[in-house]
């Protein structure tokens, strides 16, 4: 881990610390790298280089300096309580800071809703709305187990009951066997004749249930989309079943908190960077110009990528979704239409599918899965040139710039620590900060004393060849 020191006016105890001790190659290193690319908006403002409108020193270089963190003895640190993380705000996706939870006690975990994969997909696909896999996927991580340590002396012991709560919120129906029978399994779900309801309080198993049972019947109410239950995460069901009933997100996740007993052991928050009732699509733009779009096909593709670029026709008569001032910059789209061309499905997105997409007969095996079932690391191809920029689209696929949420922000501004995840860089790191005004809020923040960078043990197909000094540029 390397915390990157904003050249900011302002003096901290740390960095008196830091700057005392500089002449410790242990303590302090600076490096020198290529000044940051003009493709990727606000990249100096996101990691502190400098503030933003400042301009460079130098045209060939600009210099990073980057400090190791302190180590504070026991006695120092009693004497300069100021020197610990304070609150701790997280930026990542949706696995890739979950084995790392634990070191975060009571951190703000700030997650992505462009994730088009998996049980998300199919959601999407039939009952739209925003993407809630990497939600979910954070919020079961911090539901608090029986096995787990107490937080604090003051905490009552967790119930057994939770224990029982997280396998099914953690479980996914099958991928492989017969439609049949894995609709068979849904409705003893469903109905809360399943063995996982087994050792869940009434009181608890009716909360839930009850919004399968929405879920169930907002998926009867489009019985012609034929929705996929293969793989499907009943975590995805509840939290999406109650997203649409409360029409929004951060309710929905309260709801989900609320009941696993997350709050009220302060486990951790789930923060939506984007709060919205549709749903939000990312694209990539190659540095050869090429455009691809959608997470699934930027990151890991369930199909070979077929390149080909969407005709006028589709821009101007692809059906948009509901716009939501979360979302769409109406003014900003219609001066800035974009037309380079694209390449991946056009079920991306806003758009509402055809209404016999996706039939099969029963028990057929699938050859529509989309991006039900990832193919595995080892067979995917590489991206055909590094990508430039990340950046949002709408229906027409225009590029768009979203609102981030007002309580990201907020926390922009409350928190003293702020680490960028291990994980996918490109689509679940830089989609919380491509958005507008979150790299002015980084640069701008009074509070943030340290930022830190987790780099990732191996590559994979968005950094296929990148260093460090890459992913801080």
């Amino acid at each position: 881990m390397a915390s990157t020191s904003a050249s900011t006016p302002r003096s901290t105890p740390l960095a008196s610390r830091a700057a005392s001790r500089s002449a410790s190659p242990r303590r302090h290193a600076s490096l020198a790298a290529a000044g940051p690319s003009s493709a990727v908006p606000d990249q100096d403002e996101l990691f502190g280089a400098r503030p933003s409108g400042q301009p460079q020193p130098h045209d060939e270089a600009s210099t990073f300096t980057l400090s190791l963190p302190q180590i504070v003895e026991p006695a120092e640190a009693e004497a300069t309580p100021s020197a610990g993380p304070g609150g701790i705000l997280v930026i990542s996706g949706g696995s890739g800071f979950n084995s790392c939870v634990g070191a975060t006690p009571g951190a703000t975990f700030a997650m992505p809703i462009s994730d088009d994969g998996g049980s998300s997909s199919e959601i999407i696909r039939v009952l739209g709305g925003p993407s809630l896999g990497d939600l979910r996927s954070r919020l079961v991580r911090l539901i608090p187990l029986s096995t787990n340590p107490p937080l604090s002396a003051g905490t009552p012991p967790t119930p057994p009951s939770n224990d029982a709560l997280h396998a099914l919120l953690s479980y996914r129906l099958p991928s492989t066997g017969s439609s049949r029978d894995i609709k068979l399994e849904w409705l003893s779900l469903v109905e809360g004749r399943h063995a996982l309801w087994h050792g869940i309080e009434p009181e608890r198993k009716e909360c839930v249930r009850g919004f399968l049972v929405l879920f169930q019947s907002e998926i009867l109410r489009r019985a012609n989309r034929n929705f996929n239950l293969r793989g499907g995460s009943i975590g995805n069901f509840f939290l999406s079943a109650a997203q649409k009933f409360f029409r929004s997100i951060q309710t929905a996740i309260f709801l989900f908190s609320a009941t696993t007993q997350m709050q009220a052991r302060s486990a951790g928050r789930v923060l939506p960077v984007i709060n919205t009732n549709h749903t939000a699509t990312i694209a990539a733009e190659l540095e050869s110009g090429e455009v691809i779009v959608g997470q699934c096909e930027i990151s890991h593709p369930a199909r070979p990528r077929t390149q080909r670029a969407l005709p006028d026709s589709v821009l101007s008569t692809h059906a948009p979704g509901t716009p939501s001032s979360a979302i769409f910059d109406p003014f900003w789209t219609m001066t800035n239409a974009w037309t380079q061309p694209a390449v991946g499905h056009q079920g991306d997105g806003l758009a509402p599918q055809s209404d016999d997409e996706g039939e099969q007969e029963e028990d057929e095996p699938s050859t529509g899965l989309g991006n039900l079932a990832f193919r595995d690391v080892e067979e995917q191809a590489q991206l055909p040139s590094p990508i430039s920029r990340i950046f949002y689209v709408n229906a027409y696929r225009q590029e768009v710039r979203p609102t981030p949420s007002p309580e990201f922000i907020s926390q922009l501004h409350q928190c003293s620590t702020l680490i960028y995840s291990c994980g996918s860089l490109w689509t679940s790191i830089m989609p919380c900060l491509s958005m507008r005004g979150v790299g002015g809020a980084i640069a701008r923040s009074h509070s943030l004393r340290h930022k830190v960078l987790l780099l990732n043990t191996s590559h994979d197909r968005e950094t296929d060849g990148l260093d460090a000094i890459d992913f801080l540029k």
